[in-house]
């Protein structure tokens, strides 16, 4: 491997001087680096020291995917034998030069999978060389970078871990762009030729779901584990804090909306009748029809085209069934998994993001069904299977813990006031991370926030940030009064130290910065406060009620309109500005405001839970109900 830049012109690939480029076949010109590499430069994770193997395997990766793009002439291939090479995507057969160019190259060699065409999102048999590089450069306008992360050994057997980057900042068949960060991580491996230390062998293995799901997190007419996330967190503020809602006359309203969400989740289930019960998973998709719900801009009532439905056996669909409280039956198949590793439930929804596991699911529809029913044997299974479950999403995100997570410790700490065999254990291990959990809220340890005052608990993306805000709202104000119920001033983690005031002072700040307290003045929330967003990327609330029925291809003049939306969502939280506490108000930005229903759950959560209890409350100063959530609980024995 060359360190040094063998025949110049480019800073961190070989073969690019005034010379070659001017002599070389290629596809479509001379490339030109600059604008990824400007990106490479301010984002990469290390700098890797000049002549070090990672710096080595580095330049060769980028040079060698420099040649196989560009490249027309398989003959002036510096880095490979063109006689011997293949590549193997996933592994997959390996592919020659010849079977390369014969696929289209560069993207559909990458994207290459075995899904039916009805569900894919991207499909290699569809795009050729030209159409695929044309399609990735207008979604990434500055470039997808690419870095080596790790290298496991050198040649001429080099293993090495790679990132894949990139930013959303065009559209992607029918989606709007979101400005968000793609990310694409996944393992590499390059055989050397002994020789003459060409690569005569070359393997990738990653999930091209990242890349794809990241893709269509625009406007689109879906929604997956949000609707169970919605009901499941409403219904647990109904619950503690009944009597708020009860003081600010929205209690029949929640309770409506928990009926409805409810209702629907029902339907979704078939129960066992000569065979195993089975579950819808989703309404709704990228058919193959040229008017799906991801290209079309209508209103829910004028949509007419048929709409794809997933539906499959419960046994598959574990994190899903654990997700509605379908526990029991989720439960009482020896076989368990993840819906979206299976084609028939999940391969729609794997296109948008992929299932890490089931068992926090199951675990948190086992703590509410023992909540809701007494009988200790669903308590036991959540207490035994918590450990994995910690284990499971320390290892699977660890820029943020995701909210099951956190809620499922706090459920375990709400139960466990006094220690009892066997369960001590479960409570010392959830006490101890929630504890760490509110020393990250509370302190600079973890995470940063922006100059504004808001948390950033996803660092890696630059949008949507209110939803995991309003998230952390929740929980430190629950955890706040039920530190107050048990009398406990304060905890502490390591060397930090929180109290139950402090996690309402920063519960109450993420609010308030929501509603206005940023350096934007700003509200979020539309319809609340002097200035909010008036362009919400919304498909009701942007076209005129008129009485007439707005077709597809009529839609893109509402979604690309400069005016206000003629419909206000009265209520709705919208994404929220970025890292630097910048917001665009504009419906063609989905990523600063598009509305959903789990973040304004969320928001919803946190308002109750924040609201001062009425003067002559019967639950005492704080307002949450005691002993509400043990009715149906009897004293652990």
């Amino acid at each position: 491997m060359a360190s040094s830049i063998v025949g110049g012109g480019n800073k961190f690939r070989d073969y690019l001087s005034d010379e070659e480029l001017k002599n070389t076949k290629w596809r479509n010109g001379p490339p030109s680096y600059d604008v990824v590499d400007k990106l490479f430069e301010q984002e990469r994770t290390n700098v890797w020291a000049e002549g070090s193997v990672e710096e080595k395997v580095q330049r060769l990766l980028k040079t060698w995917e420099m040649e196989i793009v560009h490249k027309a002439d398989p003959n002036e291939l510096k880095t490979m034998d063109p006689n011997k090479f293949t590549i193997s995507i996933n592994g997959r057969k390996g592919l020659t030069p010849a079977e390369s160019a014969k696929l289209g190259g560069s993207y559909n060699i990458f994207l290459q999978t075995s899904l039916p065409e009805n569900v894919r999102l991207y499909n290699p048999d569809d795009e050729t060389f030209e159409s695929s590089q044309n399609l990735f450069r207008s979604i990434f306008l500055r470039g997808f970078a690419i870095e080596i992360l790790h290298v496991y050994s050198g040649p001429p057997g080099i293993v090495y871990r790679f990132r894949h980057w990139g930013y959303m900042d065009g559209p992607f068949k029918g989606h709007a762009p979101t400005g968000q960060l793609i990310e694409l991580f996944g393992i590499g491996t390059f055989e050397l030729d002994k020789e003459s230390n060409k690569i005569i062998k070359a393997e990738m293995f990653f999930d091209r779901g990242e890349l794809l799901g990241g893709l269509v997190k625009g406007e689109s007419n879906l929604t997956f584990e949000a609707h169970a996330y919605t009901v499941s967190l409403l219904s647990w503020t109904v619950i503690e804090y009944h009597e708020k809602y009860e003081d600010v006359g929205e209690i029949d309203h929640v309770k409506d909306i928990i009926k409805w969400g409810s209702l629907y989740l029902l339907k979704l289930f078939v129960p066992p009748n000569n065979s195993s019960a089975r579950i819808y998973s989703q309404v709704g998709g990228n058919n193959s029809n040229a008017e799906n719900d991801l290209t079309c801009w209508q209103r829910p009532e004028d949509m007419n085209y048929p709409r794809l439905v997933s539906v499959c056996d419960i046994s598959t669909a574990s994190d899903l069934a654990g997700e509605m409280e379908l526990f029991i039956l989720a439960n009482r198949t020896a076989k368990k998994g993840k819906y979206t590793t299976n084609d028939e439930c999940g391969g729609h929804a794997r296109q948008f993001y992929n299932s890490t596991s089931y068992k926090d699911e199951l675990v948190w529809g086992g703590l509410w069904l023992f909540f809701a029913t007494g009988n200790k044997t669903y308590l036991k299974y959540a207490t035994e299977n918590f450990a994995s479950v910690v284990k499971q999403q320390v290892a699977s995100d660890e820029s943020i813990f995701d909210w099951k997570f956190g809620t499922t410790r706090l459920l375990l700490y709400r139960y466990f006031r006094d220690l009892g065999y066997p369960y001590e254990s479960s409570f010392i291990s959830s006490t101890n991370n929630i504890d760490l959990l509110m020393c990250w809220y509370t302190s600079d340890t973890k995470y940063s926030k922006t100059a504004g005052g808001l948390i950033l608990l996803k660092p890696s993306t630059d949008a949507a940030l209110l939803q995991y805000v309003a998230t952390s709202s929740i929980l430190s104000k629950l955890y706040s009064d039920y530190l107050q119920l048990l009398r406990t001033p304060s905890r502490r983690c390591s060397d930090s130290v929180f109290s139950s005031e402090s996690l309402k002072q920063f519960s109450q700040s993420q609010v308030n910065y929501i509603l206005g307290d940023n350096p934007l003045k700003m509200s979020y929330v539309v319809g609340y406060g002097n200035t909010y967003p008036f362009q919400v990327h919304h498909r009701a609330a942007s076209i005129p009620w008129d009485g007439e029925r707005c077709d597809c291809s009529e839609g893109s003049q509402w979604l690309n309109s400069i005016r206000e939306n003629p419909n206000t969502i009265l209520g709705a939280m919208v994404a929220g500005p970025n890292k630097d506490d910048v917001f665009s108000d504009k419906r063609s930005k989905p990523w600063f405001t598009e509305p959903s229903i789990a973040s304004n759950a969320g928001l919803v959560a946190a308002l109750v839970a924040l609201h001062d209890p009425p003067t002559a409350s019967s639950l005492g100063n704080l307002g949450i109900d005691k002993h509400g959530m043990f009715e149906n609980v009897k004293e652990v024995s």
